[in-house]
């Protein structure tokens, strides 16, 4: 599967497809994920994708306020992640949130939000966003009224 998926971006580059991801195969991957990294993609439900950057202890910033604020509305939602500052810097709290989420997604806990962290707050935030902000007719469709 690894060797197929590396010849499928071999094709994608226009390089040899030989599955032996050597440097024109790094360089390659590399420049498609910067270029989705900096280009502002969202995934669905309107969450921004990794930036790029790991958050640690002692990081701060935007990129450190969007995960608080996912993680923020994600312990409104669930009652085992707790509740969090949005303030830009990242403390104790969290970490802790951020191992609580890791727990649930059977990641490891660390505290640490690396790609694969950020990308189950990111999709748990987006159903929780998405699963709550529904209108009528959104998926094409209208449900008939029930008699409860």
């Amino acid at each position: 599967v690894y060797i197929d998926a590396v010849r499928d971006l071999q094709a994608y580059a226009g390089l040899q497809q030989d599955g032996i991801t050597g440097v024109q195969t790094w360089r390659a991957l590399y420049n498609i994920y910067l270029g989705i990294i900096t280009s502002g993609a969202e995934l669905e439900g309107g969450v921004e994708l990794f930036p790029g950057d790991v958050l640690a202890l002692g990081s701060e910033g935007e990129d450190v306020r969007t995960i608080q604020s996912y993680l923020s509305a994600i312990a409104d939602a669930v009652p085992s992640v707790p509740k969090i500052a949005v303030d830009g810097r990242y403390g104790q709290q969290t970490a802790n949130a951020v191992s609580t989420i890791q727990r649930l997604f059977g990641l490891e806990e660390n505290g640490v939000v690396g790609v694969l962290t950020w990308d189950a707050i990111a999709s748990l935030y987006s159903d929780i966003v998405v699963g709550t902000n529904t209108r009528e007719g959104q998926f094409g469709y209208i449900l008939p009224a029930t008699d409860a």
